[in-house]
């Protein structure tokens, strides 16, 4: 009888602090923990955990910062995750990755800072003057910290599936490749 009170309140227990959860509205914070869990709950596993440099390529400084995940390789997607993490700023995209053509086309998302041009939510240290810098900067320093951490890749940008010229004033991907591979 002892063993099964003890078990329903562990059940009650546990019930109660899978009720606790963010408050509405505030689902990147959900997903913040989420993956913290799954970082927590991989660590405890056999998965090897695996760190990296990202770069942050300002127009006169080139800033470095560790990051880390348990299990698998470095991909754009992980690189992405790192830098939201780190500049605060919405680094969403999708990414396809040639290891034979040495390639990544990185595709950002309409949630990307990249796309709305807004950098209000940027962590101390990283400051912008216009949309166009901060777009220089989120593209820069993807492509820096690929080739730093996967390897020499040439890297590709897309908004949404489509070229940057269709969607940005100013930019075409062949002048988004040069000013990355420029700079």
């Amino acid at each position: 009888m002892k063993k099964i009170t003890a078990l329903i309140i562990t059940l009650l227990l546990a019930l109660g602090l899978c009720a606790c959860t963010s408050s509405d509205g505030d689902e990147e914070s959900t997903a913040e923990s989420a993956s913290e869990t799954v970082s927590a709950v991989s660590s405890d596993s056999d998965s090897e955990k695996v760190t990296g440099t990202l770069y942050g390529v300002m127009a006169s400084e080139t800033r470095t910062n560790e990051f880390s995940f348990y299990g698998g390789t470095y991909t754009p997607e992980r690189i992405a995750a790192g830098m939201t993490g780190w500049s605060g700023l919405k680094f969403r995209i999708t990414a396809e990755t040639d290891t034979d053509g040495k390639t990544v086309k990185i595709d950002w998302s309409e949630e990307s800072a990249f796309y709305t041009g807004d950098y209000s939510e940027a962590n101390s240290g990283f400051t912008f003057e216009s949309a166009e810098e901060l777009r220089t900067f989120m593209m820069d320093s993807m492509t820096k910290t690929i080739q730093e951490n996967m390897g020499d890749y040439s890297v590709y940008f897309t908004v949404n599936g489509e070229d940057i010229g269709t969607v940005m004033d100013g930019l075409s991907s062949e002048n988004a490749y040069e000013i990355v591979n420029n700079s």
